[in-house]
Formats: structure tokens, C-alpha cells, sequence
């Protein structure tokens, strides 16, 4: 049964290391990245959300939530998915970056059950939150502060452990994608 959670997979990144947007590179025989992430998170989760501000990230396997600020930063991405899923009937929601994407499907899975606002190891933006933490978010951003490990200060963050430290490998540059891919 697949879970009743969203998952959000974020795009919004600006990828100036990589020097072309992460999420279109063709990944292990697919297309894109972000289709490689859509067809594995699908398995799992019946609604999946990509948080972009670029329409070409649109597919019609996953619904898009717009990041309409200038600002590329994972707390700007977050508040604008709280103030969207609020709209919905989800409270929480599992997050995943587009550019992590060796995470394995066991692990999703074990972090959904868990409480929210838990993360995998020290990646703080793979996990289970919670839309309650807008507050929290639209308080640092007040500060002009964008570090999404401030928000985990805040919010009593959880932090489950995994043994294997290589699926939550963050691709960031050419080398790190053509050792991966």
C-alpha cells in the first residue's frame, strides 16, 4: 500500500556547480534525473509534487508547486510548499532533492514512519515534515536567514540513522554526476 503522505521532490535549485540544471540530466537510463526520482517515488507514494520555479520541470506524473521568488533557498522552497500543501488535505509531507538521488526505497519507507520533522543522517532536507513549521521558516526568512540547518535548530529535528552514508550523496558537480550516473 502506497503511503497517504506527499512527497515533494525540490528542483529549485540554482545547480551553478553542476553549470547545467541537475534535474534534466539523463540519470541511469532515464531521461532526466527528475523522471529517474518520479518513477522510483511513485512506487511509494501515490502524490508527488515537484517544487521548481522553471515550467519545463512539468510532467504529468507529478503535480507542480511554483517557487515564484528570486531567491533560490531550500527554507524559501519549504514555505512556499507548506502554503500550498495547507490548501490540500496533507499535513505532512516527505522531502527529497532532485540532485540526491541514491536514496534508497527502504529508507524512504522508513522514515515516513516515522514522526515528523525527522531527517535521514545529517541530510536536512531528506525527510518526514510537518506544514506546522511555516511559522518557523517565514521567522528566519523575516531574518533574512536561508540556512535550512537553522530551521532544524528550531523544530526539534529528529535524526534517523542509515548505515549506508553513500545514498544520500548530493550530485553538485560533473565529476560527482559521471561517478553516479
Amino acid at each position: 500500500m502506497k503511503s497517504d503522505k506527499a512527497c515533494v521532490i525540490l528542483c529549485g535549485g540554482a545547480s551553478s556547480r553542476m553549470g547545467s540544471d541537475k534535474a534534466m540530466l539523463p540519470f541511469r537510463g532515464f531521461e532526466t534525473m527528475l523522471s529517474f526520482q518520479i518513477d522510483k517515488l511513485s512506487k511509494i507514494f501515490d502524490d508527488i509534487y515537484i517544487s521548481t520555479k522553471h515550467k519545463y520541470h512539468e510532467t504529468n506524473s507529478a503535480k507542480t508547486i511554483y517557487d515564484d521568488s528570486e531567491i533560490s533557498s531550500p527554507l524559501v522552497a519549504m514555505d512556499t510548499i507548506c502554503s500550498y500543501l495547507s490548501t490540500q488535505t496533507t499535513q505532512r509531507f516527505f522531502c527529497i532533492p532532485v540532485d540526491t538521488p541514491l536514496v534508497s526505497s527502504s529508507t524512504i519507507s522508513q522514515l515516513i514512519k516515522q514522526e515528523p520533522n525527522c531527517i535521514a543522517n545529517n541530510n536536512f532536507l531528506v525527510g518526514l515534515f510537518d506544514i506546522d513549521i511555516q511559522l518557523d521558516i517565514q521567522s528566519l526568512l523575516g531574518q533574512d536567514i536561508h540556512q535550512i540547518r537553522q530551521l532544524h535548530k528550531l523544530i526539534d529535528t529528529t535524526k534517523i540513522s542509515f548505515k549506508d552514508e553513500l545514498q544520500f550523496t548530493n550530485i553538485n558537480t560533473i565529476d560527482q554526476y559521471n561517478k553516479l550516473k
